[in-house]
């Protein structure tokens, strides 16, 4: 959800992301997985039809990593921030299409939770992993 100011070279807005990914059968099963509600802004660099943006805010997150290889699997939650760039175009019609990426950055660690990499065999994991989720979007506004 969003809204535009009176230039439309700014946008204030909220959200919530959430996603995750896995291995094949052919790698480890490395996983990961995170759902961020988020609040914050874009400002774009002109009024025109197609406009380059950046933007970041606030958010609160719940990540979740697991690296088997390693012997780590964690989870936290907590306050931090994110940045986003990306190029927006229609944005003199009602509906918008935007591309962009973004970079969530949480004010925390994960703490390992695995003490065994399997078999009984202790694992020299890590104990504290920082974990900042990159994302890709296409974005539609109505």
């Amino acid at each position: 959800m969003a809204k535009e100011t009176g230039n439309q070279q700014l946008e204030v807005g909220g959200g919530l992301r959430f996603g995750g990914a896995g291995g094949n059968p052919g790698n480890p099963p490395e996983s990961n997985g995170f759902a961020i509600f988020s609040l914050g802004g874009r400002y774009f660099t002109s009024d025109a039809d197609t406009s380059p943006y950046l933007g970041g805010g606030l958010t609160w997150s719940y990540l979740s990593l697991w690296l088997p290889g390693e012997g780590f699997s964690g989870n936290g939650s907590g306050l931090g921030g994110y940045i986003d760039a990306g190029v927006q175009i229609l944005r003199t019609h009602k509906t918008h299409l935007a591309f962009g990426a973004r970079l969530d950055l949480p004010c925390f660690n994960l703490t390992n939770s695995n003490s065994y990499l399997g078999a009984g065999t202790p694992a020299p994991a890590p104990t504290n992993v920082y974990y900042a989720p990159l994302s890709f979007e296409l974005r539609i506004t109505l």
